[in-house]
């Protein structure tokens, strides 16, 4: 009986996390970053530059099977790599998760990295030799980065559950989707990777 009792409170718990996670995805989405539903995945870019103060940008290289996608905080830019390895769907859902990562002020007070922000994949924690196995496929800066400052390097994690700091970009990702207009035709693009135009790293 102790051990049921116990299970529904863990329900109950992550029931409530997550409907909080869901409302602060809302709001965030509507009053700091000034989005509707049906605003493009370009517009989210945008006004994800304009409350950070700094240029984002995103490509897509063939990651590993591990990896969907890193973020890459900077002090003057921010980078996120997505994998070539999905749906395009699923490229939007990744981008999604991976922006939610990069701290909006006064929105992200009450969640703290334990590890310093280190790497994070389905795998667990990964050293910073294990990930300069993607240096071939990745531009220099991007190696660079996670050489220098792997304690700002995040990787997109399937155990979100089990941790706080992949749960809220889960929910964000998750609640925002359905809310984009990602249609190519409406948008004037040819694909996800066509409205990251012009934010292409150079090589």
């Amino acid at each position: 009986m102790s051990e049921v009792t116990t299970r529904m409170q863990s329900i109950l718990r992550s029931h409530r996390t997550w409907a909080y996670e869901t409302k602060m995805a809302q709001d965030l989405f509507r009053d700091t970053l000034g989005l509707r539903p049906g605003a493009s995945m370009q517009k989210v870019i945008e006004a994800y530059e304009t409350v950070r103060g700094r240029p984002i940008t995103v490509e897509e290289f063939p990651l590993s099977s591990r990896f969907t996608g890193m973020c890459m905080p900077g002090a003057l830019e921010d980078i996120i790599v997505i994998t070539t390895r999905a749906s395009a769907a699923q490229k939007a859902h990744v981008t999604l998760h991976e922006l939610r990562h990069l701290p909006i002020p006064g929105h992200d007070h009450d969640i703290q990295a334990e590890d310093g922000g280190m790497a994070c994949s389905k795998a667990g924690v990964l050293d910073v030799q294990t990930l300069e196995a993607q240096a071939a496929i990745l531009p220099p800066e991007v190696v660079e980065r996670m050489r220098t400052s792997p304690e700002s390097l995040r990787l997109r994690s399937a155990n979100y559950a089990d941790d706080p700091l992949e749960l809220r970009p889960e929910v964000f990702a998750t609640t925002i989707y359905p809310l984009l207009d990602l249609d190519p035709v409406s948008q004037h693009t040819g694909s996800l990777t066509s409205a990251f135009s012009g934010r292409r790293l150079a090589r």
